[in-house]
């Protein structure tokens, strides 16, 4: 086939034909069978709000939120990547529901009204199988279901909070603020359901629940085992996707500010063994995923000259990050999840350095939202890592508040 016969081709066939160029007819089933189970789970997806109310559903309502308006950077480069990005946001009302007739299914447990209709908020509204298991496995426990199969194992009242996601950023500022509509859910019911989340949890899921006042005696670890729950109880779930196909991102500042101020409440009473650096430089110098810099001396020879304090988060537990970040008046880093931990400074500045190959607006959101100061250093990419031109470096320097308004008088 000609190129210009495949381009006549419509999308769907064209896909079909390159991947079988590429990986045969084998691999084209192989493709083509989980593309159709995919598409069969998303068909069955629905958000627990759209559910009827009445004998198997009870739901309450948070208040209404303003928009949020994002300006846009004065950044040429960060304007021309994030033109196709929104800059408004309406977050819906947030909501926690009970639900009845309900399965919990697969490894990453999620919801399935019925046995049979995938509920989105368990699984942070994705179908893809990272975050739902194997969508065969889902159809497959459906049909059963429509049988009259249902699993052995009951449970009585759970809120499911597991993520699979891999980062930190989604695990903080996506999965924790569905806490606060679990706690309007046991204010209005007198009932204390029991927090599932992941098996073996990684140490920040652990810590960050207990800095937010859930500590092991209100969570369980999710065994795997398929369980049929008498009460379901699941919330909102505002996702935050800016990759391949999801472009999904809902920004609420009452989910941010839940999220800052539960945390750094918890901590306020937490003794401080030395004090930590007003400019601080969040290190990726030892994540495998890239973004490292790779002319790191010369970096830090720049930030030295500035008192910059550089930090590896990894090496830190949560409490010690909250105490590193709260009082910090610049923060630096390359693009990553520990930049999500300046939500619980007071008035940073945020200085955010990018790849050229990656920009993205997660973090420029975040501190509009919050109203900080936000500059940016696009740099040159050597694969994933970065590149940094230190005298650019210098002029993305900014003098922390107090120092710019004390020059004032």
């Amino acid at each position: 086939m000609n190129e210009a016969s495949e381009r006549s081709m419509p999308s769907l066939p064209r896909r079909a034909y390159r991947y079988y160029s590429t990986h045969g007819l084998s691999g084209l089933l192989s493709e083509s069978t989980d593309y159709v189970t995919r598409a069969a789970v998303r068909r069955r997806a629905t958000s627990a709000e759209t559910l009827p109310e009445g004998e198997h559903k009870r739901i309450w309502y948070g208040d209404g939120e303003p928009p949020v308006t994002i300006s846009e950077p004065s950044d040429e480069r960060l304007r021309e990547a994030f033109r196709e990005w929104p800059m408004e946001f309406y977050p819906d009302r947030g909501f926690v529901a009970e639900l009845q007739d309900c399965h919990l299914v697969g490894e990453n447990g999620v919801g399935l009204q019925g046995g049979r209709r995938l509920i989105l908020e368990t699984s942070g509204h994705r179908t893809s199988d990272e975050f739902v298991g194997s969508c065969a496995g889902l159809l497959a426990h459906s049909a059963a279901s429509a049988l009259g199969r249902r699993p052995d194992r009951v449970e009585r009242c759970v809120f499911p909070l597991l993520s699979p996601d891999p980062s930190y950023y989604h695990w903080l500022l996506e999965y924790l603020p569905k806490l606060r509509f679990l706690e309007r859910y046991e204010a209005e019911t007198g009932a204390r359901p029991s927090v599932i989340i992941e098996p073996e949890p990684r140490s920040y899921v652990v810590e960050t629940l207990e800095a937010a006042g859930y500590g092991p005696d209100r969570y369980e670890q999710w065994d795997g085992e398929n369980a049929v729950v008498a009460d379901l109880v699941v919330a909102t779930h505002r996702p935050h996707l800016f990759s391949g196909y999801d472009r999904d991102f809902c920004l609420s500042r009452a989910d941010i500010a839940w999220l800052r101020n539960r945390m750094r409440s918890e901590g306020e009473g937490e003794s401080r063994t030395e004090p930590h650096a007003e400019n601080v430089y969040i290190s990726r110098q030892h994540v495998e995923r890239g973004r490292k810099v790779e002319n790191f001396a010369a970096v830090s020879a720049v930030l030295d000259e500035y008192g910059f304090e550089s930090y590896v988060l990894e090496e830190y537990s949560f409490s010690e990050q909250l105490s590193i970040l709260r009082d910090a008046e610049t923060i630096v880093g390359p693009h990553g999840a520990g930049l999500a931990n300046a939500i619980f400074a007071t008035e940073p500045t945020l200085i955010e350095l990018f790849p050229e190959t990656i920009i993205r607006p997660h973090f420029y959101y975040l501190a509009e939202a919050l109203g900080f100061d936000y500059s940016s250093l696009v740099t040159e990419a050597s694969d994933r890592d970065l590149l940094v031109d230190t005298d650019d470096l210098r002029r993305s320097w900014r003098r922390p508040r107090r120092e710019r308004a004390g020059s004032r008088d």
